[in-house]
């Protein structure tokens, strides 16, 4: 930063940028309701005037892969962003985050995707989408069944309860531990896994498995995640995402990986993407591409 010089008091003017690998804990690191890694793209600049009592904070913090804690559940965080446009009067930055998870229903596995639109922080306003699509509504009821651990009768099991909600306890926690172990070895930006192995687990020696002939491996790793990022240079950024799913019918207890590949290009006019999950092969996999392109219309 550059120091500014005052007649009375003193004054500063800094920039900060992010460099990789740099994770952000909200409010607390050790209790954060919502953490991530911070994409170097992200700048802030801090102004403060000592003769005025002035501040300033502005610029953008880009987030991606991490943890958003909501309705007592953790939403892996694919993307966030917080702008801050603030001063020593006001203190209130806009929030955008896109996170998901996975619950079941009757029908079978449903994506749980948790959104934020702009949202001011000092009332932080989430919407609840899903696939199968389901009302607003009907996904909270299904979180809360799996909070309170409700059987198929609808009476809430203690037991089921501890065992749903099990991630959420720090000293079972030690994915992140791995996680971190594993970046560092390989020379990832971002590496993340979600795995229900020890609530699967704790399920099994507490009785509350139905399965008449015990449990098998594709038990434990369905629905285990794996996503895994490199920065190439500043403006481009590659994710590898790994996903082992149970057969859907019950005679077929095998498992299938599902995988996908994005690129981004992040530039200061627009930002492209383009993304790869290889599932038709009858097309040559030709189908399987997306390609997406962003782009802001300043309105003055």
């Amino acid at each position: 930063g550059t120091p500014a010089k005052e007649s009375y008091g003193f004054g500063a003017d800094l920039d900060f940028s992010f460099g990789k690998s740099v994770r952000v804990y909200f409010p607390d690191r050790n209790l954060p309701l919502l953490y991530g890694q911070t994409d170097p793209s992200s700048k802030l600049a801090l102004a403060y005037s000592g003769s005025t009592g002035d501040f300033s904070l502005k610029g953008k913090a880009q987030l991606r892969g991490g943890n958003v804690f909501y309705i007592q559940r953790n939403f892996y965080l694919k993307t966030a962003s917080i702008d801050f446009n603030e001063n020593a009067e006001s203190f209130d930055p806009l929030m955008s985050l896109e996170a998901e998870t996975r619950s079941r229903n009757e029908d079978g596995p449903v994506l749980i995707i948790l959104r934020a639109d702009g949202s001011r922080l000092s009332n932080l306003t989430f919407r609840l989408e899903s696939v199968p699509g389901m009302s607003e509504s009907d996904i909270v009821r299904l979180l809360g069944r799996d909070l309170l651990g409700v059987t198929e009768s609808g009476q809430p099991d203690l037991a089921k309860a501890i065992v749903e909600n099990s991630d959420l306890f720090p000293q079972l926690n030690v994915i992140s531990i791995f996680e971190r172990n594993i970046q560092d070895l390989l020379g990832l930006d971002l590496f993340f896994v979600r795995t229900q192995v020890i609530q699967r687990w704790l399920y099994d020696i507490s009785g509350l498995a139905s399965t008449p002939t015990g449990p098998s491996l594709a038990d434990y790793l369905d629905n285990t995640a794996v996503t895994a990022g490199k920065y190439l240079g500043d403006g481009l950024y590659l994710q590898f995402l790994f996903r082992l799913q149970e057969g859907v019918l019950a005679s077929d207890p095998s498992l299938r990986l599902d995988s996908e590949v994005s690129l981004e290009w992040q530039t200061p006019h627009f930002l492209f993407n383009w993304s790869f999950k290889p599932e038709n092969l009858d097309t040559l996999f030709v189908t399987d591409h997306t390609f997406s392109l962003f782009w802001r219309i300043p309105l003055k």
